[in-house]
């Protein structure tokens, strides 16, 4: 039989609008002992299968004590009642302003959330404070629970004391009432001396904020003292860049001047070079229709001379044939074959007109032989003056003297030496055989 006043069988009427049954009191007789606020009680009672009509209610509801009619002992004694109402309010008024884990944790957020930012060593003087508060309020919690499990012992005892008489139950009432009053000291000893450890640590962790919020200070203090003389340094540095840059710029527009200059330059050297090239074709036009009129005449001039230095040159070794000291009348020096002292070269005579006859009409033969033997012709060409004498020595572009001698076979030999008397480069030509080519090429 419960009494009209049980909290659980509150919950129940108000809730689900039923008694509640056995199995669901005790469950939730216990939550309520182990902590577990009212308001939760409620919550989940709304959110059950039973009150979402998912699932009946059970059958095997408890039944209220009936005080009036003396109902629950069966007997209708007419016992005076004991008033049970003014001990239940005492119980309901303690456990309501007993302290509850849903306060702690309010606490706790609203130091994790005040403090988040501050070192490692506050958080942990925090994590130690949080640990003793809920320490305490776990202590408080298990003697509210003891005084609770005492209060069910002794209202337990109030139906059996019906039966043996209210004066035992009224004084196990008021031993009950007694260790409620002192536990409720004792809990409020507890907290006020949590609360009080709990002051004293904010206390000390809002020191040691303003302590850091000083040190702070001065770094950025000292930071700001770094970057202006950083901005000192780079504006220093842009007015250097700057002086560079104007140089730069000065000596780059002295370049641009200078290469406008030689392009000029170079401008009016190759229209004068151009104006040259177009002269020299013009002519090298003339004197080709000059000597295509000769070339008939030259001719028979040239077969003659042929001739000649072939009577001349019998048994002449060919143009691959080194200078040698086995011609009559000639020594050999490094190689090269020199006509006796005193006396000329006795090739050099009847070439005259063969020469002069190739020297007319050398732009036509150019074009009839292939290019090594095209150089070869230049070269000996070059190698006679106008009267068909050897030049024995000339020097060329770059400096190099070039030595000519022939030997009585008609072959020429040039070697080049350069300041140092270094050879840079030898040649030999047979003369017979760059006639043989040119009467054939200008012939076909």
């Amino acid at each position: 039989m419960l009494n009209p006043n049980d909290p659980i069988l509150r919950l129940y009427q108000s809730n689900l609008r039923r008694n509640p049954d056995k199995a669901g009191y005790e469950y939730y007789s216990r939550q309520l002992a182990a902590g577990v606020s009212a308001n939760t009680i409620a919550e989940n009672m709304r959110k059950s299968a039973e009150a979402m009509g998912t699932a009946p209610p059970p059958t095997d509801v408890l039944g209220i004590y009936d005080s009036t009619s003396g109902g629950g002992n069966g007997g209708g004694s007419n016992i005076a009642q004991i008033d049970t109402t003014a001990v239940t309010d005492a119980v309901s008024s303690a456990m309501a302003n007993a302290p509850t884990f849903d306060d702690l944790s309010a606490v706790n957020g609203n130091i994790n959330t005040g403090f988040a930012t501050t070192n490692q060593n506050m958080n942990s003087g925090f994590s130690n404070t949080n640990q003793n508060i809920n320490s305490g309020f776990s202590d408080t919690n298990q003697n509210i629970n003891t005084g609770f499990n005492n209060v069910g012992n002794q209202i337990s005892g109030v139906g059996n004391a019906v039966d043996s008489g209210f004066a035992a139950m009224s004084n196990g009432l008021t031993n009950t009432g007694q260790a409620l009053a002192d536990q409720a000291n004792a809990n409020t000893n507890t907290v006020l001396g949590g609360q009080s450890a709990l002051n004293d640590t904010l206390t000390s962790a809002a020191n040691d904020l303003r302590t850091n919020q000083q040190s702070m200070t001065g770094q950025l203090a000292a930071q700001g003292t770094n970057m202006a003389q950083y901005y000192a340094d780079l504006m220093q540095g842009q007015q250097g860049l700057g002086g560079d840059i104007g140089a730069f710029a000065s000596d780059f527009g002295s370049f641009n001047n200078q290469y406008n200059t030689d392009v000029t330059a170079a401008t009016a050297a190759r229209t004068q070079t151009q104006d040259m090239i177009n002269g020299g074709f013009d002519q090298v036009q003339s004197d080709m229709q000059t000597n295509a009129t000769a070339m008939q005449n030259s001719q028979s001039n040239l077969m003659e001379a042929v001739g000649g230095a072939r009577m001349g040159l019998a048994g002449s070794p060919t143009a691959t044939t080194a200078p040698s000291t086995t011609t009559a009348g000639f020594a050999s020096v490094d190689g090269m074959a020199q006509p006796p002292q005193g006396q000329g070269n006795p090739v050099e005579g009847s070439i005259a007109a063969g020469v002069t006859s190739i020297r007319q009409n050398l732009p036509a033969l150019l074009s009839r032989i292939n290019p090594s033997a095209q150089k070869n012709m230049v070269a000996m060409v070059g190698s006679f003056n106008d009267q068909g004498g050897l030049i024995p020595t000339s020097t060329d572009g770059t400096g190099n003297v070039i030595t000519r001698v022939m030997d009585r076979s008609g072959v020429l030999t040039l070697r080049g030496q350069d300041a140092a008397g270094n050879i840079v480069g030898q040649n030999q030509i047979s003369v017979p055989q760059m006639f043989q080519l040119a009467s054939a090429a200008l012939q076909g």
